[in-house]
């Protein structure tokens, strides 16, 4: 039913078309081409409203990316050049500044933060200290002395580092409480016996940590000593861990000098 109400309709306008007298003006035929030049122009001017534009968007788009870019690398590059600098001091400031104790028997390098305390050779060949506290506070509770005691053999001329380990066990074993660990090591390519004591259960006043370094050379005898001393366990333990390195570096630089043996009698014999 559909189909031929299309056709009907379709046949129509031929048949008025034919039957109308009325005359066209001479313009009509040109008319109905008229809307589709504008339509033409319309979309070519479109199109190139719509070319220059994008174009400009693009070069817009890339000028904000260029902008963008600018702002990230200034403060990535900043960042990158100060993370590395390190202001913390160095650990080894004060071993950069160093004193040097040279005599007769011994030379070595000690920090200049430390405290030299002589008291004259007494008996000994030499005794001085290297103290952690002035001599003005040499009772103070807390405090890291490094004693330098060189003398001659106390006991026999023959005295070896052996003979030396001996008596150390055999003094422990007449004294049980005292808890002695030896040890050997080198100072200056010498042979050296190594003895550390703790004292725990004891005053306040010899709470103490001592290491002895034994050393003979020729006539002499060589007793370096590293006492720690603190008003408790904790404190002296960690007077202990700060010094221990410096005492090291201190025995690293050792040099034991050769003297005369018959100056060595002479100084032995303590004369004025």
């Amino acid at each position: 039913m559909g189909c031929v109400i299309i056709f009907v309709m379709y046949n129509i306008p031929p048949e008025t078309t034919v039957t109308t007298p009325t005359p066209q003006p001479p313009v009509e035929p040109v008319k109905p081409n008229n809307p589709k030049l504008l339509l033409t122009s319309l979309i070519v001017l479109e199109i190139i409203t719509l070319s220059v534009a994008g174009y400009f968007e693009y070069q817009y788009s890339q000028l904000k990316k260029q902008i963008s870019d600018n702002q990230v690398v200034p403060t990535s590059t900043p960042t990158a050049t100060v993370q590395p600098i390190n202001t913390s001091p160095s650990p080894q400031t004060d071993n950069q500044q160093l004193l040097k104790h040279d005599s007769k028997f011994i030379t070595f390098n000690y920090p200049k933060s430390l405290y030299e305390w002589s008291f004259g050779r007494g008996v000994n060949l030499e005794y001085f200290q290297i103290n952690s506290v002035n001599s003005d506070n040499q009772m103070s509770q807390n405090r890291v002395s490094i004693v330098f005691d060189i003398h001659v053999p106390q006991y026999k001329p023959q005295q070896t580092l052996e003979e030396m380990r001996q008596a150390i066990t055999q003094y422990q074993k007449d004294y049980p409480e005292q808890h002695y660990v030896m040890s050997n090591r080198k100072i200056d390519g010498i042979d050296a016996l190594v003895i550390e004591s703790t004292a725990d259960n004891v005053p306040s006043s010899e709470i103490a940590y001592t290491k002895k370094v034994w050393i003979r050379k020729n006539n002499v005898v060589y007793e370096i000593d590293f006492i720690v001393v603190g008003e408790s366990i904790a404190k002296r333990d960690a007077l202990k861990t700060q010094y221990s390195p410096i005492f090291e570096d201190i025995l690293t630089s050792v040099k034991l000098k050769y003297v005369d043996p018959a100056e060595v009698e002479r100084l032995g014999n303590h004369p004025d």
